[in-house]
């Protein structure tokens, strides 16, 4: 759970945070206010997102583009996980 940008609690859930946008808000379990990520950690995890997926039809060809495919998964988590909450 990470911390409520509002109230402080920590009430805002792994997939909340990740998947967060000004469309879709995380919603905080404790003081049920609406939270967002900034405009550039979601544009960051687009960017990486399009590189990802441009090496998806090369990841059976060799050990090597499947190694690099799986660290930019990692590293689109990542930004999306350590990208701060914002009050909406």
């Amino acid at each position: 759970m990470y911390r409520c940008p509002h109230c402080g609690q920590p009430g805002v859930g792994f997939f909340a945070k990740l998947l967060c946008s000004p469309i879709l808000p995380a919603v905080c379990t404790f003081c049920h206010q609406c939270s967002t990520k900034s405009g550039r950690t979601i544009w960051a995890q687009v960017c990486i997102a399009i590189a990802f997926l441009a090496t998806v039809p090369n990841l059976a060809s060799s050990e090597t583009t499947y190694t690099l495919g799986t660290v930019t998964a990692v590293i689109i988590i990542g930004v999306g996980l350590t990208g701060p909450l914002r009050k909406q």
